[in-house]
């Protein structure tokens, strides 16, 4: 690519990406530890595992809850090139006293955390982490001189770096300094702050995530990792929307208008606000749901589409190209179909699972028929032809649902995308990808990505 001459002068910085690049390592660091919470909760057996919800961009960079437990998060990315984070350095770029001030602002009635890429570096930074666990594991109780000399010097840096505006009155001493009260407070935050060092840094994190967190996320719940990449994805895409304050794309404009009508107070707005940048459980679990039923894998630049997983059952069926083209065709237009249905309102699920029942016995007893009067090896074009005259919109008790036979046929086609229906006897869909690595499909001119 040729550049006019006088962008060829070298930038003084690239700040406005890299900036932005550690605002996505905050968003992706925040589903990781949504997903670590729920994970842990549900290896215990915990009750709670249900109750865990994450807000972002709220007091802190993010607020992970479980019940009534609330933990404050600070995410700070450290560039490598910059070392490990000393004692200095934790209380300025680490923001550990803006932590502090939070954690005072909501009472004292949360424990605190600071994430970050980099390790501690020096004697002082691993003194102070080995302080915040001591004060934990001892509690409330009285101290040894040598505990006490630390806590007066974390409270003196923590009280001057306070603005004076932002100091309370007990916290000052007659003589100017931080008072005894002002010790016990920072006694208090040291003993509820865990340093939460070492994380992937942010042009590691997001493929490494797949298999560091993603894969064995799934494997705890008991799902399969087929489509691990697709629910990183998916799942990421909600934490970035949620950290800029944003709701559904689907509904957002629509409830602000809404809001608006009513004329919220400002307690209400601010609630709402709040509400914009939760994640629950449910959200991360509809989002695995939705990659699990859409069953399609990102493709990364410079890699080759794979088939769908639908091409590859014509393809080992012994169908031809202009098959391969058509079914897919049919499925896209039945899924299309299938989320305006969804939008539409409420009571049509029934009615589409009771659909797709009726279009998978069809089909089994088509596969059944083409089986038994074919070599095995050529079955599929004979089912396929079987299909097309037996999947019609007469074939279904509700045809204002089934509004047509290529719809018929695109709901079996889809069927086949999720592996519910074949062409021919049962294979390794991974493996037979890697046999077809040159077959580019071109999706439609409406932009569709292939099912697989």
């Amino acid at each position: 690519m040729t550049l006019p001459p006088p962008l060829l002068a070298p930038a003084p910085d690239d700040a406005g990406a890299e900036t932005a690049d550690r605002y996505d390592w905050q968003a992706l660091t925040a589903a990781v530890d949504c997903l670590a919470r729920i994970a842990d909760e549900m290896a215990r057996n915990s009750e709670d595992a249900g109750r865990i919800k994450l807000i972002c961009e709220y007091q802190e960079d993010y607020v992970l809850c479980v019940g009534e437990a609330i933990e404050l998060v600070s995410a700070k990315h450290r560039e490598l090139s910059r070392g490990g984070w000393t004692y200095a350095a934790l209380f300025s770029d680490g923001g550990l006293t803006h932590l502090f001030q939070r954690w005072t602002l909501i009472d004292e009635m949360s424990s605190v955390r600071l994430v970050t890429n980099a390790a501690l570096s020096g004697p002082e930074a691993i003194k102070f982490s080995q302080l915040c666990e001591r004060l934990r594991l001892m509690g409330i109780g009285p101290l040894d001189e040598l505990t006490w000399i630390q806590l007066e010097l974390i409270s003196k840096r923590i009280y001057e770096s306070l603005r004076a505006e932002d100091r309370l009155c007990l916290w000052t001493a007659e003589d100017g300094i931080h008072s005894d009260d002002f010790a016990s407070v920072v006694r208090r935050f040291m003993s509820e702050l865990t340093l939460d060092c070492g994380r992937p840094p942010r042009h590691i994190l997001p493929s490494a995530a797949i298999s560091m967190y993603m894969i064995p996320f799934l494997v705890a719940l008991g799902r399969h990792v087929d489509h691990a990449e697709a629910a990183w994805e998916i799942v990421c895409s909600l934490f970035r929307q949620r950290m800029r304050g944003h709701g559904s794309p689907l509904t957002e404009g629509l409830v602000t208008v809404i809001r608006n009508i009513h004329g919220l107070t400002e307690e209400q707005r601010h609630e709402h606000r709040i509400a914009d940048r939760i994640i629950s459980v449910h959200d991360i679990l509809e989002a695995i749901d939705l990659a699990e039923t859409v069953g399609f894998s990102p493709v990364g630049r410079g890699r080759t589409l794979a088939p769908t997983r639908l091409a590859l059952k014509l393809i080992n069926a012994g169908c031809q190209e202009t098959t391969i083209n058509a079914a897919e065709a049919v499925a896209r237009r039945w899924r299309d179909h299938e989320s305006s249905l969804v939008l539409a309102g409420p009571g049509t699920s029934v009615q589409i699972q009771r659909a797709k029942t009726h279009a998978l016995l069809l089909a089994a007893d088509i596969h059944e028929s083409a089986a038994a009067g074919a070599e095995k090896s050529d079955y599929g074009p004979r089912m396929w032809r079987d299909m097309r005259e037996a999947l019609s919109a007469e074939a279904f008790d509700d045809q204002t649902l089934i509004l047509d036979d290529d719809l018929a046929l695109g709901l079996a086609c889809n069927l086949a995308s999720q592996c519910q229906i074949w062409f021919s006897p049962n294979f390794d869909i991974i493996q037979a990808r890697a046999v077809f690595p040159e077959r580019l499909l071109q999706p439609a001119s409406t932009g569709d990505v292939p099912d697989a």
